[in-house]
């Protein structure tokens, strides 16, 4: 008796372990993978996880089952254009959410953690219409995190004639040079400054963060560029969805030296077709990056 109950007990611990292994618990994962710039989902970035894998839809979204271990390693990217992460996930649940954010990798492999915008800057600024024809040239030095421009030049007015421009800003306040050479602080910023601003602004955002924005398209030219007999690289950069102006940019980025990765010059150019061909351009150089440059307000005629 006593053995039929020990090989009954023997049977039982047999049939459940086969069972166990029958109905052996699997896993899901899924979520999304975004970019870290303007956290845009991610389409064509592969998952590998423990030996399978899968990759990310238009939607920026993937699943991967079954996976057999609660532990598992995981690697999101495989992108030319994104460094790859690597991890070990806990998975907790029979399915499990996880969102991913991977890094655009410099195209001229430059490590981002010192990568940055300048915090000041040197500049010389032109502009015109139909690339011969100048409407505004610009000297002076920028420090951005403090709002404050020194700016020198001439422009040109509505009736074709030459203007003569000296601003200064600090925060909030504005002085403004006269045609008499005096100095006169003003509630109302001069125009044109304003213009400088807006376009230089966005003209160095794009050029110091365009391999980092999902809506840029950009080529690298072959070959070295010399700009001021400064060796940079040039990149031309196009916005996916910009269908009407045809804007672009020529972007050049300094080759070496401890200045490698700052942008020497930016070109913008806006072409139109509407009606009669027209184009106009804007060309930034940079000279000197991060010095300290002191704004200080002007002596005031009283």
């Amino acid at each position: 008796m006593k053995r039929v109950f020990v090989f009954g007990l023997i049977t039982v611990f047999l049939l459940a372990g086969v069972i166990s292994c029958h109905f052996q618990r699997s896993y899901t994962l899924e979520g999304y993978v975004y970019e870290s710039f303007s956290k845009t989902p991610l389409p064509g970035i592969t998952i590998q996880c423990a030996n399978l894998s899968a990759i990310t839809n238009k939607d920026g979204f993937f699943r991967i089952n079954p996976l057999a271990e609660k532990k598992v390693p995981i690697l999101v990217g495989k992108h030319k254009n994104y460094t790859d992460l690597t991890d070990t996930l806990l998975l907790d649940q029979k399915v499990n959410h996880r969102d991913f954010i991977l890094t655009a990798k410099h195209p001229m492999n430059i490590d981002l953690s010192e990568y940055k915008e300048p915090f000041s800057y040197a500049f010389s600024y032109h502009s015109a219409e139909n690339k011969s024809l100048p409407n505004s040239i610009y000297n002076g030095f920028v420090i951005p995190i403090d709002e404050s421009i020194s700016i020198t030049g001439k422009f040109m007015d509505q009736n074709k004639q030459w203007q003569s421009m000296e601003v200064i800003q600090i925060g909030f306040s504005f002085f403004e040079k006269d045609e008499y050479s005096n100095w006169n602080e003003t509630s109302k910023p001069n125009t044109q400054a304003l213009q400088f601003q807006s376009e230089t602004g966005n003209m160095i955002k794009t050029a110091y963060h365009f391999f980092e924005n999902p809506v840029l398209t950009y080529t690298m030219e072959t070959g070295t560029f010399i700009v001021e007999g400064i060796k940079t690289t040039l990149f031309r950069v196009k916005d996916a969805n910009d269908k009407g102006t045809g804007k672009q940019y020529e972007v050049y980025i300094v080759q070496e030296g401890e200045n490698k990765g700052q942008v020497k010059k930016i070109i913008s150019i806006t072409s139109s077709t509407h009606n009669s061909p027209k184009s106009s351009s804007i060309s930034l150089i940079l000279r000197r990056w991060n010095e300290e440059f002191i704004i200080a307000p002007p002596q005031i005629t009283q």
